[in-house]
């Protein structure tokens, strides 16, 4: 999924490394996609991006 935002998860709230799993980090976001308990949290990437237009974005 391509992503070009800056927002990002740092900290997880207290309590929460308890009962949560990552499913998805990199380097840059280290919660980038959890689980918490049987909640699953969204993500805010942008997977209408095509890569071309995503290309377009940084050249």
């Amino acid at each position: 999924m391509l992503v070009s935002h800056k927002d990002q998860v740092e900290q997880l709230p207290d309590g929460a490394t308890i009962i949560t799993t990552i499913i998805a980090s990199s380097d840059f976001c280290p919660y980038y996609m959890v689980t918490y308990g049987k909640h699953f949290l969204s993500i805010q990437g942008h997977p209408e991006f095509t890569r071309a237009y995503s290309e377009a974005l940084i050249l």
